[in-house]
């Protein structure tokens, strides 16, 4: 018994150092990939041999000494004996799922960890559509971009309107839709008139991978986008003079950036940009205009790219030269209902040359809608335009003297539906407010006001369509009127 004692001592020691000195799979970093993604895993050992001999690495099932590989190895890099570094591709189609990780060499044999691998859905998104925006009544094709679909899988179908949950709503005609890729279709749709405006979901429900979806579409107005006013609408070459430039029917907030620009393509081929650009609203934008010394005098074209349409006001701008001081006034806006005649008159050039063809410094117009009227006035070398606005419509105010109605401003005007009524006086007034549309209809209606001294009141209208409305202040000296104009 004792001559045997010391051989079970050194098969103990030499067990123990095999178990203490085993080669394993410590970590991977990451430990996680989304299906179709390639990236670099970090594979690291204890007491392995990474740099002895070729490696074989995958990430699948292991099965006694069988393996089976779900992802594509690009590269293999032994970083040390303890360390591989390995640079892999996840093909969409691995299901998700956990792992095993293993590595096997002609040192180490097949060495691997147990669940090391997670494996996610790559989850589909819509990425963009092209166009983004439509009008009332349209028919357009549009691009839809994704990322991770399978549009050639399956059927797909296609809408515009709201997704709420797995629930998705529908405010477009679909007249056609062709599948280019997994990845892109391309529709042809019709907008019918009557789709409210707003910023509407754009999805895809595939019959087989469900339903992907973003907001990115924007239906707007029918009517198209012009410029409608530009003051001051002239300048003298060398000076720096700041513009405001009002549209209607457009969008100057809505899109990626609003620019403006002055092109003079019949003259000299050069343009002149607006700096500075500030939007005040979808329809009002203050901008610098810095006049070159050797600009062309002439009238140029205006431009202004409102972030959907560039919009075009032939003729917009004239620049005069050094020495020029001409103003051209075309009298107060006018109102009037439809059947009666209105006279327009100028003043401030010997000349003038009217939008209607007139040459006169008198026009008389009968207009049945609202129409804007602009004039050309010029004394030698020097030209400068006016507007004046005839509106068709409501005429029941009866208008006198107020001593008040220099110390009433409207702020901001134009606006969204939330504006201020802002008094300037130190006197109080009192009486009542009501706001009309154009054949009189009232939109809003206050009565027993007391405005104090420098008083504030703000008047919220998100409830009327966009359009001109009469603000009337009635108090004991007479009525005093406002242009109001909401714009949406």
């Amino acid at each position: 018994m004792k001559k045997n004692r010391p051989f079970l001592i050194v098969i103990l020691f030499i067990q123990s150092f095999i178990y203490v000195n085993a080669q394993q799979i410590t970590s991977i970093s990451p430990n996680q990939s989304i299906q179709g993604q390639t990236l670099n895993v970090t594979v690291s050992g204890s007491n392995t041999h990474f740099q002895q001999g070729s490696n074989t690495f995958g990430i699948g099932y292991v099965q006694g000494s069988s393996t089976i590989n779900k992802v594509t190895v690009n590269q293999i890099i032994s970083y040390n004996d303890q360390q591989l570094i390995v640079n892999i591709t996840v093909p969409n189609t691995t299901p998700q799922g956990i792992y095993d990780v293993w590595v096997k060499n002609s040192a180490d044999g097949l060495l691997f960890k147990y669940s090391g691998f997670t494996i996610t859905l790559n989850q589909a998104a819509l990425t963009s559509i092209n166009s983004d925006f439509g009008r009332q009544g349209q028919t357009l094709d549009v691009t839809v971009s994704g990322i991770n679909n399978h549009f050639l899988q399956g059927s797909n179908t296609f809408g515009i309107g709201y997704v709420q949950g797995s629930n998705t709503t529908n405010n477009i005609i679909v007249n056609n839709l062709t599948v280019v890729n997994d990845n892109q279709l391309l529709i042809n749709m019709t907008i019918p008139p009557y789709t409210p405006i707003a910023l509407y979901d754009v999805w895809v429900n595939n019959s087989m991978y469900g339903l992907v979806s973003k907001s990115l579409f924007r239906v707007i107005t029918l009517k198209a986008p012009y410029i409608d006013e530009v003051y001051p609408a002239n300048g003298v070459t060398g000076e720096t003079i700041s513009v405001t430039i009002k549209g209607k029917n457009t969008h100057f907030q809505l899109g990626g950036g609003t620019s403006a620009y002055l092109t003079n393509s019949g003259k000299s081929n050069s343009s002149i940009n607006f700096t500075n650009i500030q939007v005040l609203n979808d329809s009002v934008l203050n901008a610098s205009l810095q006049i070159p010394s050797d600009a062309v005098t002439s009238f140029w074209d205006l431009i202004v790219n409102d972030g959907y349409e560039t919009i075009t006001k032939n003729l917009g701008f004239i620049i005069n030269p050094v020495g020029c001081n001409i103003t051209i006034n075309a009298g107060s806006d006018v109102t009037t209902n439809g059947s009666s005649s209105v006279n327009l008159t100028a003043t401030g050039a010997d000349n003038y040359l009217w939008s209607t063809g007139g040459t006169t410094a008198s026009i008389t117009v009968t207009p049945t809608t609202t129409t804007s009227y602009s004039v050309t006035g010029t004394t030698g070398t020097c030209s400068a335009t006016a507007e004046v606005v005839v509106m068709v419509g409501y005429t029941g105010i009866e208008v006198k003297d107020n001593k008040y109605e220099k110390s009433i401003t409207l702020s901001p005007n134009p606006n969204k539906g939330e504006f201020n009524i802002i008094i300037n006086t130190s006197e109080n007034i009192y009486g009542s407010l009501k706001i009309v549309d154009l054949i009189g209809n009232t939109v809003f209606e206050q009565q027993k006001i007391n405005f104090s001294s420098n008083h504030i009141m703000s008047v919220n209208l998100n409830n009327v369509e966009t359009g001109i409305y009469y603000l009337i202040l009635n108090n004991n000296s007479g009525n005093i009127v406002k242009k109001l104009i909401i714009t949406k």
